[in-house]
């Protein structure tokens, strides 16, 4: 009698032979199945025991086996053995759908309900040229195998291609069978393993993660989480990666060797690698949240630089590009950058602090420069070189603060430090060694000359201004001004160092004591909008100059009876008429 949902004891028996499965292409032969019902008495239907006594079938004439009991068949407690080959086809799920290939199973067992913590299982499983879409996109597995031991898998050899990128995987993953429970909060996914290629496009990669990302289901709020949860927050643990040769969009290396660490909003970066005619060594950390931050170091050794330019497209700048710049590189740089919520990058977050040397250098074709050169008659300064050139740099809040250094070129000794705003503004303190200058212009230029050592105590100095924008600028004549500057520039030079020295330990030149003692220290603000108080806040540690506008400055002086007053008006370089 059937009454409700209650069904009186029976029990049914099933024989199936010669039978045949087709699903997605792949297909099951020679099937040979035996199964065995049992209802209870006075029981509803989902306490029934479906007891498998055997299944046998072949796949391209390879045999598959199966035995075992499933019970609670709403929430199944399963006990299962499997051994032998399927095909990849017969998996067709709403996410994942299997188009070629084989699994073969080696004494595989699953015991317990799925949907709880004491599942047990355990077996091998050897996959040969899978092919199969997720979310649509191909992933190709030529070979590899799957240990599996209760929650943990083995992952060894595993080749994958996806993305264009061909990789090798070696290592072992916890919290594998949590994946399918039916679990209020996700689970984390733990891993500790290797990764090998020969060639990686680190930008194709990104992409598809990011594209499989944006696709998922909402997941479930937290307490916890205050924004959508961004790719990779359900993995923890360490991939040790060898990679041959890599890319990203136009930035290519080779011999990368490194490791990337996950837990939870935080990645971990660290790796060396050669690239652009150099070597790079990068240890950096990624943490998400309502924004995206990358902190991190980088040091970079005798790299191209006209190369870094190209492969980097000029770093969204064309006040001066690979074109007009070269020479070897290596520089030591702290950085942190933000992305917003939505992935885009915040200019004015950007905050760096780096100590460069440029060796075996050229400028040429330079605007500022060729100006500049057309009002002192040094048709040199349209094609500078020099022999090595060092000093430090911070980019703060959308500027970027070049202290007082050197340039010891085959045209002249140039002193210069200032401010380069992203929005092209400009501030910039100019010295020339005026004894050099007419050296140059009573003589013929040889290019093949070697630099000119700096000039301490030459015939006199000339100090020029340059203000405004990279597309209308200014020349004016200001010592004061330009002695306040160099002065001044110093502290943060100082402030710059010990910030880097902190970090790296050994900076890459040591400084040189200055020509000439330090003036007092005046205040000023720039004119390109920000002030130097907001720009060059000191951190903590850090010298504090006095950096408000002052009520009035001292009028120029003039430095020589053979120097005129004058004024350029950008790119113009004509001598200002009385």
């Amino acid at each position: 009698m059937v009454k409700g949902n209650t069904y009186p004891e029976f029990t049914a028996s099933l024989d199936w032979s010669e039978g045949q499965i087709k699903r997605g292409g792949g297909q099951l032969d020679d099937i040979r199945l035996q199964v065995d019902w049992s209802q209870p008495a006075g029981r509803q239907s989902d306490n029934a025991v479906v007891t498998i006594r055997s299944m046998d079938a072949s796949y391209a004439g390879e045999p598959l086996h199966v035995a075992g009991t499933i019970r609670q068949m709403k929430d199944p407690i399963v006990d299962l053995k499997a051994h032998g080959s399927i095909p990849m086809a017969l998996l067709q799920t709403e996410w994942v759908s299997g188009k070629e290939g084989v699994i073969r199973f080696h004494d595989v067992v699953i015991q317990g309900k799925l949907s709880r913590n004491d599942l047990q299982a355990s077996g091998r499983a050897m996959l040969e040229e899978i092919l199969l879409t997720y979310q649509e996109d191909e992933i190709r597995i030529p070979s590899g195998s799957l240990q599996l031991q209760q929650d943990e898998l083995g992952v060894r050899q595993l080749h994958v291609v996806l993305a264009k990128n061909a990789l090798v995987l070696d290592g072992d993953v916890q919290g594998f069978l949590a994946q399918f429970r039916d679990q209020v909060a996700p689970v984390a996914i733990r891993f500790d393993g290797q990764v090998q290629s020969d060639r990686l496009d680190a930008f194709a990669l990104m992409e598809q993660f990011q594209k499989w990302q944006q696709n998922q289901p909402a997941s479930r709020p937290s307490a916890h989480s205050d924004t959508p949860s961004p790719a990779f927050t359900r993995y923890n643990g360490t991939l040790h990666a060898r990679i041959g040769q890599f890319v990203w969009q136009d930035i290519e290396g080779r011999d990368f060797t490194g490791s990337v660490a996950l837990d939870g909003r935080t990645m971990l970066i660290s790796g060396d690698a050669a690239a652009m005619g150099g070597t790079l060594n990068l240890e950096g950390e990624l943490n998400w949240g309502q924004k995206t931050v990358w902190e991190g170091a980088l040091t970079c050794e005798e790299v191209e630089v006209e190369e870094a330019f190209r492969q980097c497209h000029n770093f969204g700048q064309t006040f001066i590009t690979g074109q007009q710049i070269k020479g070897s590189l290596s520089t030591q740089l702290l950085f942190s950058a933000e992305w917003d919520g939505q992935g885009k990058f915040i200019p004015e977050a950007l905050h760096v602090y780096s100590a460069i040397q440029i060796e075996d250098g050229e400028l040429k074709g330079l605007d500022v420069l060729e100006s500049f050169s057309d009002f002192i008659h040094v048709k040199d300064l349209k094609h500078v070189r020099f022999s090595t050139l060092q000093n430090y740099l911070e980019v703060i809040d959308g500027m970027v603060y070049l202290p007082k250094m050197t340039i010891e070129s085959n045209a002249l000794v140039l002193d210069v430090t200032g401010f380069h705003g992203f929005n092209q503004n400009i501030d910039y303190g100019l010295r020339v060694d005026a004894g050099q200058v007419l050296i140059n212009k009573i003589t013929r230029h040889d290019a093949s000359l070697t630099p000119k050592p700096a000039r301490q105590n030459g015939w006199f100095n000339l100090y020029y201004h340059l203000t405004g924008n990279v597309d209308n600028y200014t020349y004016k004549s200001d010592r004061e001004r330009v002695r306040e500057d160099f002065a001044r520039s110093q502290f943060h030079r100082k402030r710059i160092r010990a910030v880097l020295e902190s970090e790296f330990g050994r900076i890459l030149f040591e400084d040189e004591p200055e020509a000439e003692a330090p003036v007092a220290e005046r205040p000023f603000q720039t004119g390109i909008g920000t002030s130097v108080q907001q720009a060059l806040r000191p951190r903590e540690g850090g010298i504090q100059p006095r950096l408000t506008k002052p009520d009035h400055r001292p009028s120029p002086t003039k430095e020589s009876e053979y120097l005129e007053d004058f004024e350029i008006e950008g790119g113009g370089a004509k001598k200002k008429r009385d």
